[in-house]
């Protein structure tokens, strides 16, 4: 799927998308607009406010849809040369959702490795879909 398709708002210092694997129920991704920059450390003042306001509205959004015990929030820049942040969301029982089981057998320690789980462009859409209106209602 095109990062396109996975966008659920872009705001004047980051986008946010939705991850395109969603072995974690609600995995998103915050990209910083600035391609330079690879280092956290290295934000601006305007970055980091608005980081931090994004951040706090994605998790209600995704605590609205979907319930997670704990979110985690990662950021390497590892294979993508650019700052972003994982926004992954842990779950100590099964979820289903969308006739898919999503078992977070990693629970309790990191994330990785991943799971081989693989959903469907559809369900990817849902998933995106109820994320953003999640997010707007965080907005009012």
């Amino acid at each position: 799927m095109k990062i396109e398709k996975l966008k659920i708002k872009e705001y004047k210092h980051w986008d946010l998308t939705l991850h395109h694997d969603q072995y974690y129920l609600g995995r998103c991704v915050l990209w910083c607009k600035r391609n330079e920059v690879t280092d956290l450390l290295d934000m601006t003042e305007e970055e980091r406010e608005e980081f931090w306001l994004i951040s706090r509205k994605i998790r209600g959004a995704v605590r609205g849809a979907f319930s997670p015990d704990l979110i985690n929030y990662a950021s390497f820049s590892n294979r993508t040369k650019h700052l972003h942040f994982h926004i992954i969301p842990r779950y100590k029982s099964k979820v289903v959702f969308g006739e898919i089981i999503f078992e977070d057998k990693n629970f309790g320690s990191s994330p990785f490795p991943y799971s081989t789980l693989k959903v469907d462009d559809a369900l990817v859409e849902k998933i995106r879909e109820i994320l953003k209106q999640n997010l707007e209602k965080q907005d009012l």
